[in-house]
């Protein structure tokens, strides 16, 4: 599982995505649900997926949590060093990342929206509710983020597999070699 086999075309061609702190810790805490099946993207290559020291301190730190390890008996040490060294060979980093977007509402959730902002990312996966409400063009917030970067789309991780394999180009661009 290599993002850089031939099979898997050029990065160019792979969606450039974002994923939160929660999906990586469903991903790995739990396994078999769509956070799963989202990591699994990026695992075979089928994404690139785009992270930040900021982002990658935030998840290391909260999956090494005791009231999350008791919460999710799957995590251990193992398993984290694992994600957190995967994630520094095959994740695509970008450093330092701006503050293209202020967010009153979750500011915890900053480094993750910039993050998608910066990488340029076509899509912000998330089950945050708050993260969500900017997908929401109804809500103030919601069309502001959408008026300023539209590039951006955000979805919770059934959405974002649902799309995937619903949208011919995605599937085939991520696996049509260079």
């Amino acid at each position: 599982m290599n993002f850089s086999d031939e099979r898997f075309g050029d990065d160019a061609q792979r969606p450039r995505v974002v994923f939160d702190c929660m999906l990586f810790l469903q991903a790995v805490g739990k396994g078999g649900n769509h956070a799963y099946g989202c990591l699994s993207l990026a695992m075979d290559g089928k994404i690139t997926l785009c992270m930040s020291e900021d982002c990658l301190d935030e998840i290391n730190e909260v999956l090494r949590r005791p009231v999350v390890r008791e919460k999710f008996p799957m995590l251990t040490d193992e398993r984290v060093d694992l994600l957190i060294e995967w994630l520094r060979t095959y994740a695509e980093f970008v450093d330092p990342v701006e503050a293209h977007f202020e967010y009153p509402t979750d500011p915890k959730d900053e480094p993750y929206i910039n993050l998608a902002i910066q990488a340029e990312a076509l899509f912000l996966v998330s089950w945050d509710r708050h993260i969500k409400r900017l997908a929401d063009p109804k809500i103030e917030e919601g069309m502001r983020f959408k008026e300023r970067y539209p590039r951006v789309r955000i979805l919770d991780p059934q959405e974002f597999l649902n799309h995937y394999y619903r949208d011919p180009k995605l599937a085939e661009d991520s696996t049509t070699p260079s």
